[in-house]
């Protein structure tokens, strides 16, 4: 029989080794196809795609020994084939649907010091503190001339704002009660309003916006780290939105990149710098579901990541085939029958564990202030009765008895 030499990558899903041989996707396919052909199928593995001997320029690895004709075809987790690769291989039809993801940390709980502020918007708060300080500043400078002592006005305002009853003893007139009323209505909403938000935050955990496309991770200030050996830098600079040539560009300066380890992960010390800021890193769906079994063994039982919903670059899976190779026709027409009958597709779910088939989903509860638009009408009604009482207040000449 004639023999049918293939290269391959060992990676997950595409390539296991167990104590009896390699398995995998890839693997399996190969074999269907050589058994169709009929065709001795010799299979060799490599640690790269390509090397290349810096003395004589000879080409080595999975991909190079195809580009010089050496082997027959090349599987297991192809790097996108560009400019030289292209010129010295053919491209078997497409196997499976291959869709470039990209692969963040969980959202993280934000700090809880921050349920303090939290329930209020910004402009909630510039707007009460605003008001507070002007009339503490009116009442403080009508206090000289109309012998009203501004401890008094500023403790009264302080026990109003703290739920307290009348701080001031002395405040019995008409007019002051009038401004009384005004004053404890608009710090009782005020309160109520914080206290009802401050107390879903407390309950309910906020956490950091979820990172599912290059514009959120450019938002974020994050980076975005690239695989060794592919051609994920030429892809991100070719696309049209400037998201992706940034972090491009900060790849290629700040030397983003990383290797694979045997198991299929990203190596430990790139990994554990990816998770500490944040960042993300690029990778197909198949792989990264893959390996999330093995993630979570590094983890005692816990995977910090995530695999974003929205697709990166859409793509897919391929064999290369060293140029002028005869059963080429043969071999294309077989992957079509393969792919119709759906058999990619079941070997892909006996090779990923069932509960990463489907990426989980996040429980990702984001707590929103209240805004000024939502309670604008009674927010604006306190504030201008509270701003005129105060100027009237302040105009009207009387004393302050105190017990």
């Amino acid at each position: 029989m004639e023999p049918f030499k293939v290269s391959y990558r060992g990676l997950p899903p595409y390539v296991y080794h167990l104590p009896t041989g390699s398995v995998g996707l890839d693997i399996d396919l190969v074999r269907i196809l050589a058994q169709k052909l009929k065709m001795n199928l010799e299979m060799f593995e490599f640690d790269s795609w390509i090397d290349i001997d810096p003395q004589t320029g000879a080409l080595g690895g999975s991909v190079g020994l195809v580009m010089n004709g050496t082997y027959d075809m090349v599987v297991g987790n192809l790097p996108f084939p560009v400019g030289v690769i292209k010129k010295s291989t053919n491209l078997t039809t497409f196997i499976y649907d291959l869709d470039i993801k990209m692969t963040t940390a969980k959202p993280r709980p934000l700090t809880p010091l921050l349920n303090v502020i939290r329930p209020f918007s910004p402009t909630i708060w510039m707007t009460s503190f605003g008001t507070i300080i002007f009339c503490g500043m009116v009442f403080a400078l009508k206090s000289r001339s109309h012998k009203i002592r501004s401890q008094v006005i500023l403790w009264w305002m302080l026990g109003v704002l703290l739920s307290q009853s009348r701080s001031s003893k002395g405040l019995r007139r008409a007019k002051v009660h009038l401004i009384m009323v005004v004053w404890m209505f608009f710090t009782f909403c005020l309160k109520h309003f914080y206290e009802c938000n401050f107390r879903a935050n407390l309950i309910a955990v906020d956490y950091e916006p979820t990172i599912d496309s290059i514009p959120d991770l450019v938002k974020l200030g994050r980076r975005l780290y690239i695989p060794s050996g592919t051609q994920f830098q030429d892809m991100l600079d070719g696309y049209p939105d400037p998201n992706f040539k940034f972090l491009g560009q900060m790849a290629r300066q700040e030397g983003l990149m990383f290797n694979y380890d045997e198991q299929g992960l990203v190596e430990y010390e790139a990994e554990q710098i990816i998770l500490k800021n944040g960042d993300g890193f690029l990778l197909n769906e198949y792989m990264g579901l893959a390996t999330f079994g093995n993630l979570e063994d590094r983890y005692d039982g816990h995977n910090p990541y995530r695999i974003s919903k929205n697709v990166i670059f859409p793509s897919m899976g391929y064999f290369l085939t060293r140029a002028n190779f005869p059963h080429l026709m043969d071999l294309d027409c077989l992957i079509l029958s393969l792919y119709e009958s759906g058999i990619p597709n079941h070997l892909r779910k006996s090779y990923i564990s069932p509960k990463y088939l489907v990426p989980s989903q996040d429980q990702v509860v984001h707590m929103e202030p209240f805004h000024l638009e939502q309670v604008f009408a009674p927010f604006f009604m306190l504030s201008t009765g509270l701003i005129v009482s105060s100027i009237v207040f302040a105009w009207q000449r009387y004393t302050l008895e105190l017990e």
